[in-house]
């Protein structure tokens, strides 16, 4: 690179460039061939970078993406959970009343042995593992450890009049709303 290009505040674009000012004793002709040079460096500089590789016949090709993989955490684990099944397979597990959470045992089981679905189906292992969870399913809907919570009914106005002539009084304030309104209720129906 010339001192005077730079002194002159003329600095080249690219590493090992000479800059595009015309230098002593060159002609226009040089000057067109080194701009020429220069910009098809820039270029396959520029195709490089955007993944770009020259073919056979010189021309500009961009390769073939490889697939992405999909193996993230959540779909590895989401594989996991459900084992690759065939239709026959399936068809064999919907016949058997299978329940969904029951399937990746028995594949897990046919998979162990190295039988097919079906067979896995037919033995007394799988058919009695299949009896406990069902039976466990069952004593846990029964069970209902969900917290319902039991309401108590509201009495009648007769049954209120009745506990308060034997001298059970309500506790709250809302027995005694009660009771008060079951008072003057009877006293309208007996003047009626």
């Amino acid at each position: 690179m010339n001192e005077d290009n730079t002194e002159n505040g003329n600095s080249s674009i690219a590493d090992g460039d000479e800059g595009f000012v015309a230098q002593e004793g060159e002609t226009i002709e040089q000057k067109a061939e080194r701009l020429e040079r220069s910009n098809k460096q820039l270029y396959e500089r520029t195709k490089k970078a955007e993944g770009f590789t020259k073919g056979e016949d010189g021309k500009w090709v961009k390769p073939a993406k490889p697939a992405p993989e999909t193996n993230t955490a959540a779909t590895a684990s989401s594989k996991q959970d459900q084992p690759n099944i065939s239709t026959v397979d399936m068809y064999a597990m919907i016949e058997a009343k299978v329940p969904q959470d029951d399937i990746k045992e028995v594949a897990d089981y046919a998979k162990f042995k190295g039988i097919s679905i079906a067979e896995a189906l037919k033995t007394s292992f799988v058919q009695t593992t299949l009896k406990e969870n069902a039976e466990k399913r069952n004593i846990a809907e029964a069970t209902n450890t969900g917290g319902s919570k039991r309401t108590t009914g509201k009495t009648s106005p007769d049954e209120v009049l009745k506990n308060a002539s034997q001298g059970n009084l309500p506790d709250s304030d809302e027995g005694v709303v009660d009771l008060v309104q079951a008072r003057i209720d009877a006293k309208r129906s007996k003047k009626n």
